[in-house]
């Protein structure tokens, strides 16, 4: 990345270098710009998102800015492996196993919708090392929120043969909503230093790339259910020999577990309620060199 930027800041003085003096004129700088940075990797270098909408304020070699970020992402289906995939996972059951051969339908279908969003306020100091070309450094401090919810969905069917002998039958369902207690999965807050260059093109447009280094503090919240899960277990005959039935319900950041289990003769026996209050329950750390916002472009006015 340090390889690509410098590559980028190589070229951009040297076209300005070589740009005849009458070009000046062909570009402007004002105490105002807004722009749109957008990396192609993103921060772990894998997929294109659009990072930040920014407003700056110069003051002369000074400048102060405000930036917005937010991102949607949508999945749905998971796969044997746990592994999303662009559907719901289905799959026709002719297994054998230890126990015999299990003959039916699995399907497991869970759609996650997650919005993250970001703001930051920051300073830059301008260095004018060509007539088109401006590098700065400076620094920001931000915060990161991400919001999710989930849908779980699991079904199965199938039945259980030795042989050519059924030998039983299995069923269960589950039907969850999973959050977290204010709906928001984790809070971080970050501050970066950073370095990067505004190259103007015509008038009051410009490009730029942009890299930082910073620190990043992250709280996830813990995740509860809301919803059924239910397991039945029959025996050759169709008779219900095990499972349970349990339902999750949340008042705020308490939740609570109620049902039943099945004995083998099919009698119910009831499970203690429990309740427990959702926190934070775990923190996370992290030091490095990120791309937010690395390319960019913009117009100042």
């Amino acid at each position: 990345m340090k390889k690509i930027f410098f590559a980028v800041v190589m070229v951009a003085v040297a076209l300005s270098a070589s740009a005849q003096p009458q070009e000046k004129a062909d570009f402007k700088t004002g105490k105002n710009s807004v722009e749109i940075g957008f990396n192609p990797f993103n921060t772990d270098w894998e997929n294109f998102r659009i990072d930040e909408l920014k407003y700056r304020r110069f003051f002369g070699n000074h400048a102060l800015r405000v930036g917005f970020g937010i991102q949607f992402e949508s999945s749905k289906g998971l796969d044997e492996n746990g592994d999303v995939v662009p559907g719901a996972y289905y799959e026709t059951y002719d297994k054998s196993t230890g126990d015999g051969t299990m003959v039916g339908t699995v399907e497991n279908y869970s759609k996650t919708k997650t919005t993250e969003f970001k703001l930051a306020a920051g300073y830059e100091y301008h260095f004018n090392v060509a007539p088109r070309v401006s590098l700065y450094a400076g620094g920001e401090l931000g915060y990161i929120g991400k919001f999710y919810n989930s849908n779980e969905i699991f079904t199965a069917d199938y039945e259980i043969y030795s042989g050519d002998d059924l030998v039983g039958r299995y069923s269960a369902a589950t039907d969850l909503s999973i959050s977290s207690p204010s709906k928001n999965r984790s809070n971080a807050f970050f501050m970066s230093a950073l370095a990067g260059m505004d190259f103007h093109v015509y008038r009051g447009l410009y490009l730029g790339c942009e890299v930082k280094l910073g620190y990043k503090y992250e709280k996830f919240s813990d995740t509860y259910k809301d919803g059924t899960e239910v397991e039945y277990q029959y025996d050759a005959k169709g008779n219900l020999v095990g499972g349970h039935e349990y339902t999750y319900t949340t008042s705020g950041a308490r939740q609570t577990v109620s049902g039943y289990t099945i004995n083998s003769d099919g009698s119910k026996t009831s499970v203690p309620e429990t309740s427990t209050e959702k926190e934070v329950v775990s923190s996370y750390q992290e030091f490095k060199l990120r791309a937010e916002g690395a390319l960019r472009i913009g117009y100042r006015f």
